[in-house]
């Protein structure tokens, strides 16, 4: 069983390291190395922890935006609004059960409880306008999603994350503009598409960066 490692414990060790000799002072060019070394660990340990939290989830919660929109497409709108929760409660387990806590941060619980008061706080916030349009409450309501992932993206400095996250937006009123009659469909088929990629691409950034250090 791999041992959950955290920030706290690799600055832990970092400090050990960088301990001046017994009876002596660091001087301020050295009080700055190490803290320059603590903060550069905690800034790599934090970006370490994101990417591998989002990493097996964007390609579970792809896939359910994939099936969702795709359903909202092809069935009666209350059957296809419907059926994104057992796909959400599907998604929650399997990203529960994949989760990899190799490397832990401490602002996954967070995150979490954040993203699901996104999520069930967008359906409350989408019923404001209702009655309305069955495409535009389904547009937006993803459309919401995705701003949600852009405001991650950039408060995180998760650059491809926040892409993915204006592209939904941008996609919202131009599929409802140019193609209102397949728009559910395509917007399921990219921004959905558009997380499994990136969640795919981090996993082979994961696997070579492991066999690189295998062979180190």
């Amino acid at each position: 069983m791999v041992r959950r490692a955290t920030i706290r414990e690799g600055l832990a060790m970092g400090e050990r390291e960088l301990r001046p000799p017994r009876g002596g002072e660091p001087s301020v060019e050295e009080a700055r190395a190490a803290l320059g070394l603590a903060r550069a660990a905690t800034a790599r340990s934090a970006h370490a922890a994101r990417r591998t939290t989002m990493r097996a989830g964007l390609i579970v919660w792809g896939v359910v935006w994939l099936l969702g929109y795709t359903g909202l497409q092809f069935l009666p709108f209350a059957i296809g609004w419907a059926l994104w929760l057992p796909l959400g409660v599907a998604a929650y387990a399997l990203t529960r059960w994949l989760r990899d806590d190799t490397i832990r941060s401490g602002w996954e619980a967070r995150f979490t409880r954040a993203w699901w008061v996104i999520v069930f706080g967008s359906v409350f916030l989408v019923s404001t306008v209702v009655p309305a349009e069955a495409l535009a409450i389904i547009l937006l309501t993803g459309g919401l999603w995705g701003l949600a992932l852009l405001l991650y993206g950039v408060v995180s400095g998760e650059r491809a994350l926040a892409v993915l996250g204006g592209g939904i937006v941008v996609l919202a009123p131009l599929l409802r503009q140019l193609f209102p009659d397949w728009a559910a469909l395509l917007f399921g088929l990219l921004g959905g598409g558009g997380m499994v990629l990136l969640g795919l691409w981090r996993e082979r950034e994961s696997a070579v960066g492991g066999r690189q250090s295998a062979e180190r």
